[in-house]
């Protein structure tokens, strides 16, 4: 008897389990007799207690009446409960709505019939789960695919999506206008050299990489004409179908490409047009440097026979012989420059590096020309710091100076003497150049450096307005810098920076 009584209390524990695991369920459970009526509903079904025990014995018409719902939901109910004994399978269908504030609410529900040892339909579960989040979500899925079909359509890329068999299920208005083709198949339309864009298209389906970095290829218009196309791909899941698919964003490079084409036309062009030019001045610069000697070396015989001739050469005889001579190296220098600058602008001139004495080179030159000046002014020279050997050409280092002290004396006529510094630092060595002349107007300040370009200020003084040009070139080249201040009437001040480059 004890056991008798410990075997039902454990059943009775074992009941109320289930019955507390049934309440609580997070779906709403019904259990329906075969003729739809309710025998049990679970707390999340009906929340209310006396709404709970109301139901019971009830079908849903009472309940859609009682609860003030609309007829057709019963309806439906019963429809599908009635398919569900009538199969003996689990029948399932979606159910809408409306919460108090009028909100629709989705829920998902199954009438699942239960037969007992016989083999007769005993009673029916029915559950609910609400999807309401589910059913948003998706919607605000398919608003965003609306959207993004929207910017698709609007681009002015050439958008396709298709199957990994190639087959197009989506062409955006740019691909229709462009392709001008009814083919279903993207490999019927687009062509690439040696078949690389079908060879991508496999292996990306595949691996998602590419086996040819170099991603063009191109179709034909409806008028045939060719149109140049980068491409890339993406993969995703197909939200209707769950499929996968490949969608294609073309670029239209037609136009990058012909102006590519025509860029290295002209780039050919200029390169035929800049060699004819340098041999032309080279030409001409070997040509005239000959008549050139020979004048020069005539006048200078001339000098010499006159001098011979009288013991005093004739005032008006020597001012003539040195102006042919004058202009005679005035032009041999206008040559020199010209060809230097087709030097630089063919690159042919390189530097040839040595160990320099920079202070040497700058004595050099002050003392073959500016010591003194041919107006008579002696070119002042300092120097300061440590004096270190440097790596340079020496050719063009003596250039430089030649230039910028050139300038100085020539454009400060009738001021004091230009100065000359050259300072050593710990980084660094400097050449400063300092004079009192005409100045440099400001709004040519930053076109120092462009050949023939001369100060407005300029006057009578002779140039051409290729110095400065060189020498920013020279320069550049010991990878130097040139600062410049200049004030018009108070002078120019010119410094130029070198890295220290020695040996050691």
């Amino acid at each position: 008897m004890g056991d008798q009584m410990h075997l039902i209390h454990s059943l009775q524990q074992e009941n109320d389990f289930f019955k507390q695991l049934l309440f609580n369920i997070p779906a709403d459970i019904a259990i329906f007799d075969t003729n739809h009526n309710y025998l049990y509903v679970n707390k999340l079904a009906l929340s209310k207690g006396d709404s709970r025990n109301w139901i019971i014995g009830k079908n849903d018409f009472e309940y859609c009446s009682a609860f003030n719902k609309p007829m057709e939901l019963a309806i439906n109910r019963r429809s599908y409960f009635t398919e569900a004994l009538a199969e003996g399978i689990q029948v399932e269908f979606e159910e809408i709505n409306k919460d108090k504030e009028g909100k629709p609410v989705f829920n998902l529900r199954k009438f699942f019939p239960v037969r007992d040892q016989n083999g007769n339909h005993d009673f029916v579960i029915g559950y609910g789960i609400n999807i309401t989040n589910i059913r948003n979500r998706e919607k605000l899925q398919i608003e965003r695919e609306k959207d993004f079909r929207h910017l698709i359509d609007a681009m002015e890329q050439l958008v396709v999506v298709c199957t990994h068999e190639g087959q197009l299920t989506y062409a955006n208005p740019m691909w229709k206008q462009t392709s001008g083709s009814n083919s279903k198949n993207i490999f019927d339309i687009i062509k690439s050299s040696g078949g690389q864009f079908l060879k991508n298209f496999i292996s990306y389906t595949a691996t998602e990489s590419y086996v040819h970095q170099n991603k063009k290829a191109w179709l034909l218009d409806a008028q045939k004409n060719k149109v140049r196309l980068s491409y890339h791909f993406t993969k995703f899941t197909d939200y209707n179908t769950n499929k996968l698919h490949v969608a294609v964003f073309f670029t239209n490079i037609t136009d990058i490409i012909r102006a590519e084409q025509e860029h290295q036309k002209a780039e050919r062009a200029a390169r035929r047009l800049s060699q004819l030019k340098s041999n032309f001045i080279n030409l001409v610069s070997h040509e005239l440097r000959t008549p050139l000697s020979i004048i020069l070396s005539s006048a200078e015989i001339l000098e010499m026979q006159t001098a011979n001739q009288f013991q005093n050469i004739p005032i008006a005889t020597s001012k003539y012989l040195s102006r042919i001579i004058s202009q005679v190296d005035k032009m041999t220098k206008l040559l020199n420059d010209f060809l230097l600058i087709s030097k630089i602008e063919s690159g042919n001139l390189a530097l040839q590096l040595s160990s320099c004495n920079v202070v040497s080179i700058l004595h050099k030159v002050a003392t073959e020309s500016f010591m003194p000046y041919k107006d008579g002014r002696q070119l002042e020279v300092k120097t300061k710091g440590e004096r270190k050997a440097q790596i340079a050409d020496s050719n063009m280092l003596h250039m430089i100076f030649e230039n910028i002290i050139s300038n100085a004396f020539k454009y400060s006529p009738n001021k004091r003497a230009p100065q000359a510094q050259i300072r050593f630092q710990k980084n660094k060595w400097t050449l400063l150049v300092v004079d009192a002349g005409i100045g440099i107007p400001e709004k040519y300040k930053r076109q120092l450096f462009t050949a023939f370009l001369r100060g407005s200020n300029v006057g009578s003084i002779e140039g051409t307005g290729l110095g400065l040009m060189l020498v920013h070139y020279l320069v550049q080249q010991h990878l130097g810098q040139i600062h410049i201040k200049s004030s018009i009437h108070k002078g120019t001040a010119i410094l130029i920076s070198f890295p220290l480059n020695t040996f050691e």
